[in-house]
């Protein structure tokens, strides 16, 4: 953003500021949304008030000490791209369970902040940071699209199952009803560490190990005009699909939506072959420029 000294106090009372969204992979649809992360596009006001969401806690992946997040040659940054996608697949399993849970309960997921180890760009990366970007923290929050292709998460397909979502910072945009966040139902699992601060508060549910989906649907049933169930550990609180078809639908939503630096999805030797799929792709581009 530029911001023209001319244009603050004494001078005006507000300030206009000119935001550019960059390329990215998504078009029209990736910029708009990342301009939600960032607060800075106003939906009708039913996009804040309406939703009853299901949000996540998500466990970070680790960053390996012995690798740098500064200098780096092509073999560090080859490392490091390695434990990106390493990283981004324990992010993703997790993700997968939560967002089956939100279309299993006809719920909003509400997308948590994804950690990433290394940038995503078209041109050759510069110690896994885009070229002029030398200060970006690394790792850093993900932009959704760096990793889904948002508008497939929704579009209308007679084969996928639908769901909506909303942006990991709408809890925090001041446009939200404070309620959507305080008016909570915690899912919390019995015979894990939680357990033994295990009380009778009504804002907690608690769920026995490999809790079907009909019986998951029945525990939050009384509870379905709260604003936002909370689960701690969508894995363990997803056991599966009661049709196969269904998890089949979801797969296809899930799966098809990833985007393209995301690569495959639960396989290690795919992401090596992907990864160097890429860097061949790469030399080869700077070999004609």
């Amino acid at each position: 953003p530029h911001r023209d000294p001319f244009c603050c106090p004494p001078f005006h009372s507000h300030c206009q500021v000119a935001v550019h969204a960059s390329h990215q992979s998504d078009g029209l649809v990736g910029k708009r949304h990342r301009l939600r992360e960032a607060m800075l596009w106003e939906d009708a006001p039913e996009y804040y008030t309406e939703p009853r969401l299901l949000s996540m806690d998500l466990k970070p992946p680790s960053v390996p000490e012995k690798l740098s997040l500064g200098v780096m040659d092509e073999g560090g940054q080859t490392a490091l791209q390695m434990a990106h996608k390493r990283g981004l697949q324990f992010q993703l399993q997790q993700v997968r369970a939560g967002m089956a849970l939100a279309v299993a309960l006809n719920r909003t997921f509400l997308m948590p902040r994804l950690t990433c180890l290394c940038d995503s760009g078209w041109d050759k990366l510069e110690n896994c940071r885009s070229p002029g970007a030398p200060l970006t923290p690394l790792p850093f929050t993900c932009p959704w699209d760096q990793v889904f292709l948002v508008e497939r998460l929704t579009e209308p397909h007679e084969k996928k199952v639908n769901m909506t979502y909303r942006e990991y910072s709408f809890l925090e945009n001041p446009r939200t009803p404070n309620e959507t966040e305080h008016d909570l139902i915690l899912l919390s699992m019995e015979g894990t560490a939680n357990t033994a601060f295990r009380t009778h508060d009504p804002t907690i549910v608690w769920l026995p190990p490999k809790t079907g989906l009909a019986d998951l649907r029945d525990r939050v049933a009384r509870h379905s005009g709260v604003r936002r169930l909370h689960v701690r550990d969508p894995q363990a609180a997803w056991a599966d699909w009661e049709r196969p078809e269904d998890g089949k639908s979801f797969d296809l939503r899930f799966i098809g939506a990833l985007a393209p630096w995301a690569g495959p999805f639960d396989d290690e030797e795919k992401t090596k072959r992907w990864l160097d799929g890429v860097l061949r792709r790469k030399r080869k581009r700077e070999k004609w420029t």
